[in-house]
C-alpha cells in the first residue's frame, strides 16, 4: 500500500508493524524516518498524484492532515487549503478504480456524547469543519474507507508527537504542561488500531469505520496514570475548557457498531509492559 503521512501516529506504526508492504510517503528529508520513504512537497495535490501514479493498483492510505487545532483555528483559509482543497485535486487525479482509506479524527464530533459511525458530525473548530468536509470527498468514491480513531497512545517518528512522547519530553525538560479537566476520549492503544487499520485496508470494507474500545477517560486522570507508569513527577498545570483561546473537545466517547472496529487492548496496560520490561513500543 502506499501510505502518504508515515509521520502520523498511525502511520508510524503501520510502518512499523509492516515495513514490507508499505511504501511510506514523508514531506522533507528530516520526516523521512522509514528505509524508502518516498520524499515529495504534501501540500502540492499534483505532486503526490504523481508519486501514486508511479505505483498503479496500490491501496493509498491517506494520513495526511495539519491537525494542530489552535493553527487552524488562526489560520482557517490554510487548514481549509491543506486538509480539504489539497486531497480534493488530489482525488481528482486518482484513477476511480485505486481503493483508498482515508484516516480522520473523532473531533468531528466536538462537545461529545456517545458516537458511533451514524452519529451526525457537529465539530465546534477549524480542523474538526476540515475533517468533515475531507471525509465527504472520500465517501462520494467508491471502494473508499474512512477510518475515525481517537487518541492513539504509542512512540512517535520524533519522540515528541502524540500525548504519551509529547508529556514524557515536556515533563523531562522541566516545560509546562496543562490538561483540561472537562475533556474526555476513547483512547487505543497505536499498535492495534495501525494493525486494524491494514486489515481493513486489505480488506473490502467501505463506508465508516470507527477504531474504539473500552478505556474512555478524562485527559487529567489519563495524564496522572502515565506519570505514573513512566515514574514521572506530575508537575502538571489543571484548566477548563470555557478557558482555552481555542476549541477542546467535550466528553467524546468513540464507539462502533461494526465488529471491525472495535479494538481489545488496554493501552495503559500495554505501555506499563513496554515501561517495565525497558522494550520499545513497537
Amino acid at each position: 500500500m502506499l501510505l502518504i503521512g508515515s509521520t502520523s501516529i498511525l502511520g508510524y506504526h503501520m510502518v512499523k508493524l509492516a515495513s514490507e508492504q508499505i511504501v511510506p510517503v514523508c514531506h522533507v528529508k528530516s520526516d523521512a524516518w522509514a528505509a524508502g520513504s518516498v520524499q515529495v512537497d504534501m501540500d502540492d495535490p499534483l505532486a503526490l498524484a504523481e508519486v501514486a501514479s508511479k505505483y498503479p493498483g496500490q491501496t493509498v492510505v491517506y494520513a495526511h492532515a495539519v491537525c494542530n487545532v489552535n493553527k487552524c483555528e488562526r489560520n482557517p483559509n490554510w487548514a481549509h487549503q491543506v486538509n480539504v482543497e489539497n486531497l480534493r485535486q488530489f482525488l481528482e487525479q486518482l484513477p476511480q478504480g485505486v481503493r483508498l482509506v482515508y484516516l480522520s479524527s473523532d473531533h468531528v464530533f466536538g462537545d461529545g456524547g456517545d458516537c458511533d459511525e451514524t452519529t451526525l458530525p457537529k465539530p465546534i473548530s477549524v480542523y474538526g469543519q476540515t475533517r468533515v468536509a475531507a471525509e465527504t470527498l472520500v465517501l462520494q468514491r467508491a471502494n473508499s474507507l474512512v477510518i475515525r480513531s481517537s487518541l492513539a497512545l504509542g512512540d512517535s517518528h520524533n519522540g515528541r508527537s502524540g500525548h504519551w512522547n509529547w508529556l514524557n519530553f515536556r515533563l523531562k525538560r522541566g516545560l509546562p504542561v496543562t490538561l483540561i479537566t472537562d475533556e474526555a476520549r476513547t483512547t487505543v492503544w497505536a499498535p492495534e488500531a495501525a494493525w486494524r487499520i491494514m486489515e481493513l485496508t486489505h480488506s473490502s470494507a467501505t463506508g465508516m469505520v470507527h477504531l474504539a474500545n473500552n478505556l474512555y477517560c478524562y485527559r487529567d486522570a489519563l495524564a496522572k496514570q502515565l506519570c505514573e507508569i513512566a515514574g514521572l513527577e506530575p508537575r502538571l498545570k489543571w484548566d477548563q475548557r470555557v478557558n482555552q483561546s481555542y476549541p477542546h473537545l467535550g466528553q467524546v466517547r468513540l464507539i462502533s457498531n461494526r465488529k471491525e472496529g472495535q479494538l481489545t487492548i488496554n493501552p495503559l496496560e500495554q505501555i506499563r509492559l513496554h515501561v517495565e520490561s525497558g522494550t520499545q513500543i513497537v
